[in-house]
């Protein structure tokens, strides 16, 4: 039986056998695997009656939960499986398994579910392959494009993060729109304990991957506009090759060593730690399916500077200062307008009614009331 703080289950309900691509799950430290481990923890726990099977070339050591066998079965593949496992051979092993759902938690799902009688599901993040194609080869979009076409074909349903993922499904790949379900996804614990004033905070935060769609030049080029008196510490966290290179030229082309500091990727309560003491967190993406750390960063009391663009206003609501896409005048507006403790305390007011759509238990409630309906 689920725990309280779920909606109620009828105990007669016939226990599901749900399998899960889980190759991100265990091999992704952030983005896709945060998703998965968040989604495939919470079901287990609040629905520990149903039956959880993660489909997986290899099991990490990293996310020992998720090796507990008295909560998991694994479906790996044998040795004379082949590369092709996991878009083919796993079919025969779920079907082995009596499979009633396959999820794919990664925009793919294998060849032949259907025929199969296993119901699909498959999350859809997003469709940057469509919309920055310069960040892909021509072979890798090709690709992207068959594995995303043949999901949407093969589910019965499509699990979306956003409106925006939405409605570009809708408008590139012709989606049906009555496969399509809205979940916003939730993020790791981030519940406030100890509150830090925000007239005491010293520096602003960037989180993400960096690369050119996440646009940490943007900000660069803001510090630099920024009267000296008027610049703050900016705490960069994410790794990143050729473009964190380019930034950090540029960084030292303007002289802004002494601004910015690089920390690669921390632990959780490091990172609780800087959202909870930053003025805001500067988030210029310029496309995203979701936004997670916009949600983490209003779930600590930090309020957030966003460019108007993709899932971005929709998750940020009215709790951020939505600037100008790529303008870096506007950008260097809303940095010293938030800086003033008033501003910073009038757009974190009424955060937790719009935060209440990403927590935990109302994701995970309506994933599990989508795969009973199926």
């Amino acid at each position: 039986m689920k725990n309280s703080i779920f909606a109620t289950v009828s105990s007669n309900f016939t226990s599901l056998r749900v399998a899960f691509d889980a190759k991100r799950l265990f091999h992704n430290r952030e983005g896709l695997g945060q998703y998965a481990r968040t989604l495939v923890a919470g079901l287990q726990e609040a629905y520990p009656h149903h039956t959880y099977y993660l489909c997986t070339p290899s099991v990490s050591d990293n996310y020992p939960y998720f090796k507990d066998a008295s909560r998991f079965r694994y479906i790996m593949p044998s040795k004379r499986a082949g590369k092709l496992w996991r878009q083919r051979g796993v079919v025969r092993d779920l079907e082995k398994e009596n499979i009633d759902i396959y999820f794919g938690l990664s925009n793919e799902l294998p060849t032949g579910l259907q025929k199969a009688g296993i119901k699909a599901v498959v999350s859809i993040h997003d469709l940057l392959y469509k919309v920055f194609p310069q960040q892909f080869s021509v072979a890798d979009r090709l690709i992207y494009n068959m594995k995303f076409k043949h999901a949407i074909k093969e589910a019965d349903k499509i699990v979306v993060t956003s409106q925006h993922t939405k409605d570009d499904l809708e408008r590139l790949l012709n989606a049906d729109s009555g496969k399509i379900e809205l979940i916003y996804q939730s993020t790791f614990p981030m519940e406030e304990d100890i509150e830090v004033p925000i007239s005491s905070r010293k520096h602003f935060l960037s989180v993400g991957t960096i690369n050119e769609r996440k646009n940490l030049k943007l900000i660069v080029e803001a510090c630099n506009g920024l009267a000296e008196e008027d610049r703050r510490p900016i705490i960069v966290v994410g790794k990143g090759k050729k473009y964190r290179k380019e930034v950090k030229v540029m960084i030292d082309k303007y002289g802004l060593g002494d601004y910015f500091k690089f920390l690669g990727n921390v632990t959780e309560n490091h990172l609780k730690g800087l959202y909870k003491n930053a003025i805001a967190l500067l988030f210029p993406s310029k496309y995203e399916g979701f936004g997670r750390p916009v949600v983490e960063s209003l779930s600590l009391g930090t309020p957030v500077i966003a460019m108007n663009t993709s899932s971005i206003p929709e998750v940020i609501g009215k709790h951020g200062i939505i600037i100008e896409y790529d303008m870096t005048d506007s950008l260097i507006a809303a940095m010293r307008k938030i800086t003033n403790p008033t501003v910073a305390e009038g757009l974190l007011k009424g955060r937790q009614a719009h935060l209440q759509k990403f927590q935990k238990e109302e994701h995970i409630t309506l994933i599990m009331n989508m795969l009973e309906n199926i």
